[in-house]
């Protein structure tokens, strides 16, 4: 992409959307529909969550979104670093990639 003008991508871009639980909150269902609503062609959203439960989990499924489930409590624990470094670092290395964390207890 390049400011303020549109152009195709070879590949969508990865997406990664962060979340503490996909309950029934506010939050939770923002960032659904905005992982629903992404033109595949151009961005690939995943999801990230600590909980993986709930009918937010069962939706993005449905709609074909992938959901990985973080082993730690909260982004802001010492268990954060250790899953950034072993599930989020890796995949998202690039600058056109875009990350966006959520996490309400921080």
């Amino acid at each position: 992409m390049i400011m303020g003008k549109l152009t195709m991508v070879s590949q969508p871009v990865p997406v990664l959307l962060m979340t503490r639980s996909l309950g029934p909150g506010g939050s939770e269902r923002q960032m659904t529909e905005a992982a629903k609503a992404f033109d595949r062609r151009l961005f690939c959203p995943h999801v990230a969550c600590v909980e993986a439960s709930g009918f937010r989990f069962d939706e993005l499924r449905e709609h074909g979104v992938p959901v990985l489930t973080l082993p730690m409590h909260s982004f802001l624990g010492r268990d954060a670093w250790h899953a950034a470094g072993a599930y989020l670092i890796a995949p998202f290395k690039n600058p056109e990639e875009v990350l966006h964390l959520l996490d309400e207890t921080a």
